[in-house]
């Protein structure tokens, strides 16, 4: 979340995992939105962020699109978030405000862009095998002081930081 929001830091919004034990994934994404949205309410002005209808709903100047989404590991295959599965939520952000690839980090890992993935739907496919819930999309205003780009040295899709010009 904190990439996704250009924050620089892990936010960690979900608490114990067993409050979510029993819900099923459409009760887990509703937690998991409610959360982020005191999250954001408490960290940025309200006109900071809002949420859009869909991937495409335009966004004025100066805001750029995030996505949020959930998953989890349904072992036994009763449609529950049971003791044991694993569980996660997962944002994604559009690099450009109206057009643009979407790129994601994933815990430690480098932020990378999803190849292809300018003007498609996220919620067309799961993400990493493993989010598959509704996807609730956001406009969030840009106060950043740096800008994301993609560096192609050696075909790497890494997107890395430059100062905003």
């Amino acid at each position: 979340m904190g990439y996704a929001l250009e924050f620089n830091q892990d936010i960690q919004i979900l608490g114990y995992w067993y409050q979510y034990y029993g819900m099923t994934i459409a009760e887990f994404l509703a937690a998991t939105k409610q959360k982020a949205e005191i999250w954001m309410g408490s960290n940025m002005p309200h006109s900071y962020y809002s949420e859009i209808t869909s991937y495409d709903a335009n966004i004025d100047s100066g805001y750029f699109r995030v996505v949020l989404r959930v998953g989890f590991e349904d072992k036994n295959n009763n449609g529950l978030i049971d003791q044991g599965e694993r569980l996660d939520y997962h944002w994604r952000y559009q690099t450009n405000n109206n057009h643009g690839e979407w790129a994601e980090k994933c815990g430690g890992d480098a932020a990378t862009q999803i190849t292809d993935s300018n003007g498609v739907n996220p919620a067309s496919n799961s993400w990493n095998n493993f989010y598959s819930s509704p996807c609730v999309y956001y406009r969030i205003k840009d106060v950043r002081t740096v800008d994301w780009y993609q560096n192609n040295n050696n075909n790497n899709k890494t997107i890395v930081w430059r100062e905003k010009v």
